[in-house]
């Protein structure tokens, strides 16, 4: 089993909680970076081993998002995907379960859902980096360099754009 995965184990066995990690944290400890489909089956088997869960879940987090791992045996009520399982029809579940013919639970099926959401991006999870009218064009092309950006918007405040520099 994996080195990391015991130690926070046996912190949770001893009463402790252990610190949130990243979702890149989380699969160095498994020696990747991407969560593809051999990797995500190891760690499956790995966190089952452990009895341990990842709250939200692993797969489905964006990648410098923050996660904690959670005993299997709790009754998990903080997932961030309980908005989308309250938000699915049972009926849409039964449906799809029996025309699978597989008895999958309602959290393993909102798991397996194939859509890309805002909240995956990158961009989607940080502020808007913008210059302001009066910015010198020192200035604007240093930030187009660090950050590797080929325009940047002119905004007056958050929310009035008056231009870009590209």
């Amino acid at each position: 089993m994996n080195s990391y995965l015991t130690k926070i184990s046996e912190e949770i066995a001893s009463g402790k909680t252990p610190p949130p990690v990243t979702t890149r944290e989380f699969l160095s400890w498994f020696g990747a970076q991407r969560r593809g489909y051999w990797i995500v089956l190891q760690i499956r088997n790995e966190l089952e081993s452990a009895k341990l869960l990842t709250i939200p879940d692993f797969e489905s987090n964006y990648i410098d998002a923050q996660l904690r791992l959670v005993r299997a045996e709790e009754e998990v009520v903080e997932r961030s995907e309980s908005a989308e399982i309250a938000s699915i029809d049972a009926h849409t579940v039964e449906a799809a379960e029996a025309q699978a013919g597989a008895s999958t639970s309602m959290t393993e099926w909102v798991r397996r859902d194939p859509t890309y959401k805002i909240s995956k991006l990158g961009p989607a999870n940080q502020g808007i980096i913008g210059v302001r009218p009066d910015a010198n064009l020192d200035e604007v092309v240093g930030l187009l360099l660090l950050k590797n950006f080929s325009q940047l918007p002119v905004m007056t405040s958050e929310r009035e754009v008056k231009g870009i520099i590209t």
